[in-house]
């Protein structure tokens, strides 16, 4: 959760993407991306590799799993 949220707040401080942007471009709404951001939801096994393709490994599989 955290690394995708400093993902985008720096694409977001960079003006290169919003996060609906992102939502759209990895396929959920940004309602679901809301979810994940605070935890409410975590990925599928296949949306957490399509995010971690998305961000060019910045947020890696492995963010998803529990601490």
């Amino acid at each position: 959760m955290d690394q995708l949220q400093t993902y985008l707040t720096a694409r977001k401080r960079d003006g290169i993407e919003t996060k609906g942007d992102f939502a759209r471009r990895i396929g959920i709404t940004q309602t679901s991306l809301s979810h994940l951001l605070s935890g409410r939801s975590y990925p599928s096994l296949t949306l957490a590799f399509e995010i971690e393709r998305a961000t060019d490994g910045a947020v890696p599989v492995s963010a998803w799993a529990p601490k």
